[in-house]
């Protein structure tokens, strides 16, 4: 997992952190810190989304998150955006917006 540009970039950090002294907290005195990560989604047949009675083809017309679950949901869809948000930013729609109970489509 990761780019060979990722890994030079937390190199540096590592020898950055060093040089200002900081103490390690990673296993056996490492600055770096495992941890597991699901990575892709698998697509196939057993993959639905039916919105109104429309279905939606998978891959095509949508492609669930690789941290995605298998679960039926149902709720008001709203458009979330990218679903970032900045606390404090006035501009900040996301912020605002009453997601309980409700089901976020993500751009």
């Amino acid at each position: 997992m990761g780019t060979p540009g990722a890994r030079c970039a937390a190199d540096y950090l590592a020898a950055r952190f060093e040089a200002l002294g900081l103490e390690p907290a990673g296993p056996q005195g490492s600055y770096f810190q495992p941890f597991p990560i699901r990575k892709g989604a698998e697509l196939g047949p057993t993959n639905a989304l039916t919105v109104d009675g429309a279905a939606f083809s998978v891959g095509t017309d949508w492609v669930p998150f690789g941290f995605s679950a298998s679960t039926e949901v149902q709720g008001e869809l709203i458009f979330g955006g990218h679903g970032l948000s900045s606390p404090g930013d006035p501009g900040d729609r996301y912020a605002r917006m009453d997601i309980a109970g409700k089901v976020v489509v993500l751009e």
